[in-house]
């Protein structure tokens, strides 16, 4: 069975971040590393709690993995850009604006930078 290195925010927030790993010891090896790309997203990471996991069966692509974390990071530089407060939720998948507006990561992606600020500012 893989190793993943995973973070905990509470028993329903649980996040897989990277792996898969062969050995128990490489993952342990990329916990460091997985801890600095998630508090770089999420400053409440530093109250949560890193190791690794073994899972059986078929898993979500791990966070670190993800090419859409770098899209949704993209859209919030943007939004940012043009005057919105910003905050993102990477355990929901949401995307903050201006402490009113929630957005999932889906949506965002889907409707690209220009046409998401249409919405919100409508």
């Amino acid at each position: 069975m893989p190793y993943y290195v995973s973070m905990i925010r509470s028993a329903a927030q649980r996040a897989l971040l990277d792996g898969p790993f062969d050995t128990h010891e490489a993952a342990l090896a990329a916990v460091p590393a997985a801890r600095r790309w998630a508090s770089e997203r999420d400053a409440w990471t530093d109250f949560d709690a890193f190791g690794t996991c073994q899972i059986a069966g078929p898993v979500p692509v791990p966070l670190m993995r993800r090419d859409d974390g770098d899209v949704i990071d993209r859209i919030a530089d943007g939004l940012r850009l043009r005057g919105f407060r910003v905050d993102i939720d990477y355990h929901y998948h949401h995307i903050y604006v201006d402490d009113a507006q929630q957005v999932r990561f889906e949506v965002a992606i889907e409707l690209g930078l220009e046409t998401l600020i249409e919405r919100l500012r409508s």
